[in-house]
């Protein structure tokens, strides 16, 4: 059986929207990274795939598809019997329910969704500016759907019923951006879409293993070893089995294997690339933990001020690589210790702990793009 495979990026909601999927259904997929800094989702060989140049898409075999609610209903419908039916197809009646609710997720919560994350998160981060108005209007539009999901969910556990299904699923990529605002509280002040959002985000494949801890070749049982191999002038961390994969495929046609954890200049130097944050976090020696008020800062491409130093561990020394968490132990990104560990405690608010060097949100700068 051919391996599935999708072409984006796990922070991309809507590439998130289809891992989810998979990982609901137990499926062996590999994802395809996309170089979206250098527009390779405009470019061929992407646009033979997906002709609006947008992620994700889909290859199974010699069938492809594009547009993210399409593949998943693709996939639970073919792989019906691996995992929950997402689609409730074997009642007519609960099938309709479920459709009802993709249609609303789509049509009456996304738009208000998608302008609020947008505004809060992305428009910064791309340079853009931020206008308060729109983000308080939508905000109203969105509390509007929510006051009618409180209501639908007095009488069931789950949008469409007491079964989780793709009406459910479809929603998680944005909350779980959503929740890490200050405009939580639309969520949590309202008891039942409260317990609603914890039921659905605490799911083994919830929004937690596709942002916080992807895993870029599917949940592949006998991996093997890993190792790290050069592919036009790009480092991948990739499983032997992978690689053996990949023999299959000429050099010159292959775009990606694995993850990509860094690249070679044209002075042939080697950059470590955002990629590679969850090897790195699980490794690191040297970390640092921001204080809340300063996750988005650093999220902007700024250096870690002292003044927003939540922890910092013992030991480091100027030049040292250093990863960057939130409080909530997700990893942020990676930089370079400017002071030693001592030094930091000594500092002034305003001095530099750790110059910058690649964040999460180099995923999101592209979002608007997707």
């Amino acid at each position: 059986m051919a391996i599935l495979k999708v072409h984006g990026v796990p922070m991309s909601t809507c590439t998130a929207r289809v891992l989810l999927c998979l990982y609901e259904k137990g499926l062996h997929f590999e994802i395809v990274p996309m170089d979206l800094a250098n527009a390779a989702h405009k470019k061929q060989p992407h646009l033979s795939l997906n002709p609006f140049g947008q992620i994700p898409a889909l290859e199974d075999g010699d069938f492809t598809l594009f547009e993210s609610r399409a593949i998943t209903r693709y996939l639970a419908k073919k792989h019906k019997d691996n995992g929950p039916d997402l689609l409730r197809l074997d009642n007519t009646k609960e099938s309709a329910i479920v459709e009802v609710w993709m249609e609303v997720e789509a049509h009456q919560y996304d738009r208000p969704m998608r302008e609020i994350i947008h505004h809060i998160l992305v428009n910064p981060i791309v340079g853009k500016s931020t206008d308060e108005e729109i983000i308080k209007n939508e905000i109203k539009r969105l509390e509007k759907v929510f006051d009618i999901y409180e209501d639908r969910l007095k009488n069931c556990q789950y949008l469409a019923g007491e079964h989780y299904t793709m009406a459910d699923l479809n929603h998680i990529p944005y909350l779980g951006y959503f929740m890490r605002t200050c405009y939580a509280n639309v969520i949590n002040s309202r008891p039942r879409l409260s317990c609603w959002w914890n039921n659905i985000s605490s799911r083994p494949a919830s929004i937690k293993n596709i942002v916080e801890n992807p895993s870029l070749e599917g949940p592949e049982p006998n991996p093997g070893r890993y190792c790290f191999r050069l592919q036009k002038n790009r480092v991948y961390y990739v499983s032997e089995s992978l690689v053996k994969r990949a023999t299959n495929i000429k050099r010159d046609n292959l775009i990606s294997l694995g993850t990509q954890i860094g690249k070679l200049t044209k002075g042939g130097k080697f950059q470590l690339t955002i990629q590679s944050l969850n090897l790195l976090a699980a490794n690191a020696k040297h970390k640092v933990w921001l204080k809340p008020t300063s996750e988005m800062s650093f999220l902007y491409g700024n250096s870690v001020l002292k003044g927003g130093l939540g922890r910092i561990t013992e030991n480091i020394n100027p030049n040292d690589g250093v990863v960057v968490f939130s409080m909530s132990d997700v990893p942020l990104g990676f930089g370079v210790a400017a002071k030693s560990t001592q030094d930091c405690r000594k500092m002034d608010p305003n001095g530099t702990v750790v110059i910058h060097q690649s964040d999460i949100g180099e995923y999101l700068r592209m979002e608007d793009e997707l």
